[in-house]
């Protein structure tokens, strides 16, 4: 495909779109939304005005093609956001024990400095152990498109003073064309 407009270069979250739709009328070049042998019955698409079908993107494709601008980016289909925060990835050095176990030494933890990142809320929980009330936050950490993250299922991150827990894996997006869209984790507030 050539591109004419828009980017340079044009980033591969919009050349996958735009594949997707060039694909769609190479299939199905006629707009067939159902046929029937027996009988001979053919369905065509029409969009409810009645007016001559073009080349539709899906409600996905279109959040995909939402703009960007200073500070934001895309997220694919997702909202868009700002990456504006700066974090801090802790990494603790894996010491042995009295019994010869290996185990995190979170003391003296290595810090990694990150910019442009997005930290969010993602709900909370409470928690009953031993008789003690612990309420633990939910936080959900995104990469603008394109970013990918030295972040590991046993770091912890820093951000307003809060040190967060990463719980489970992290999660990093393929692009379209290879390499990563973006990162997302998840996050818990620890003592």
């Amino acid at each position: 495909m050539t591109y004419t407009h828009g980017f340079d270069p044009v980033p591969g979250d919009i050349k996958a779109i735009v594949a997707q739709a060039a694909n769609r009328v190479m299939v199905n070049p006629g707009a067939v939304r159902s046929e029937t042998v027996g009988g001979e019955s053919v369905t065509y698409l029409i969009p409810a005005t009645g007016e001559a079908l073009g080349v539709l993107l899906s409600r996905a494709e279109r959040r995909g093609l939402r703009p960007t601008g200073a500070g934001r980016a895309r997220t694919g289909a997702g909202p868009l956001m700002l990456y504006t925060q700066s974090i801090a990835i802790l990494r603790a050095p894996v010491v042995e024990d009295d019994y010869g176990n290996e185990k995190a030494d979170w003391a003296d933890p290595v810090r990694l400095p990150v910019d442009g990142v997005n930290v969010q809320p993602a709900g909370g929980s409470t928690e009953d152990p031993e008789g003690k009330q612990v309420t633990v936050s939910g936080w959900r950490l995104y990469t603008p498109r394109g970013m990918d993250l030295d972040l590991r299922e046993t770091d912890r991150v820093e951000a307003w003073g809060t040190t967060m827990q990463v719980v489970g894996k992290v999660a990093r997006w393929p692009a379209p064309g290879g390499g990563v869209h973006h990162v997302e984790a998840d996050l818990r507030e620890v003592d």
